[in-house]
C-alpha cells in the first residue's frame, strides 16, 4: 500500500459510499441468540484463500516450502477471495470485512469487493484508513485497509463470500522477489464478535 500521511488520518475515515444503519428502534427487535447444545452463542468465522485466484508464473522453495511467485506488472491486478460465516446462533445487524495487505508495500489501497455467493448481493458501505490492529494509528502507517460494511439482519448460518482487487504499484527494482500477505479481519455487531484469517505468502517480481 502506498504510504499515508499522518494528515491524512487526522481527518478520519474517508467514506466511499454510504448505506443507513439500523435505526435503534430496529436494533432493539433483533432475535436473541438461540439456545443450541454445543454451539456458541455468538460467533463468526473469518475466511481468506491462501492465494490470489490468478495463477502463479512459477513457483519457489522456501523452508521446504512451494511457494507461489507472480511476475507482473506495475498497474496489474490480482484478486483475492473472503468469506465471513455466522458460525454462531445469534443475529446481526451487521456484517463488515477489512482488507490489508501486509509485507512488502507493493499494493494501491484494495479496491471494493465483489459479490460471489451467500447475502449482501448490493453495494456494501466503505471506508478507508489505517488496520484497527496497528498499535498506534496515528503514525504514518505503510499499510492502508478497505473496510466494508453490509446493513442487513444477518441470520445463523449466514455467509459472504467476496473478491476483492488488489493493484500493484511499489516494485522498485525489476527481478527482485517481494514478499506479500493478505489479511482479512471481520466482525459484527450486537453482540460484537471479530475474527481474522491471514493468506500464505506470495512473492511478486516486476518484470
Amino acid at each position: 500500500m502506498r504510504s499515508r500521511t499522518p494528515g491524512a488520518f487526522a481527518a478520519g475515515l474517508l467514506t466511499l459510499s454510504l448505506i443507513t444503519a439500523p435505526t435503534a428502534a430496529s436494533a432493539d427487535s433483533a432475535p436473541d441468540c438461540l439456545t443450541v447444545p454445543g454451539k456458541a452463542g455468538a460467533a463468526i468465522d473469518a475466511n481468506i484463500a491462501g492465494y490470489p485466484v490468478e495463477k502463479p508464473s512459477e513457483y519457489r522453495t522456501v523452508d521446504g516450502q512451494k511457494e507461489p511467485v507472480y511476475r507482473v506488472k506495475i498497474g496489474q491486478t490480482l484478486h483475492i477471495p473472503t468469506r465471513i460465516t455466522n458460525s454462531g446462533t445469534c443475529h446481526y445487524w451487521t456484517f463488515g470485512g477489512d482488507l490489508t495487505a501486509i509485507g512488502h508495500d507493493a499494493f494501491k489501497t484494495p479496491g471494493s469487493s465483489t459479490y460471489v455467493e451467500g447475502i449482501g448481493n448490493r453495494i456494501w458501505a466503505a471506508s478507508i484508513g489505517v488496520p484497527t490492529w496497528d498499535p498506534d494509528p496515528d503514525r504514518n502507517h505503510p499499510y492502508t485497509r478497505r473496510s466494508e460494511r453490509l446493513y442487513v439482519e444477518v441470520s445463523p448460518g449466514d455467509t459472504a463470500k467476496r473478491l476483492w482487487p488488489i493493484t500493484v504499484d511499489n516494485l522498485p527494482r525489476a527481478g527482485v522477489l517481494y514478499g506479500v500477505r493478505f489479511r482479512y479481519d471481520t466482525d459484527v455487531s450486537d453482540p460484537p464478535v471479530s475474527d481474522n484469517a491471514t493468506s500464505k505468502r506470495i512473492w511478486l517480481v516486476r518484470d
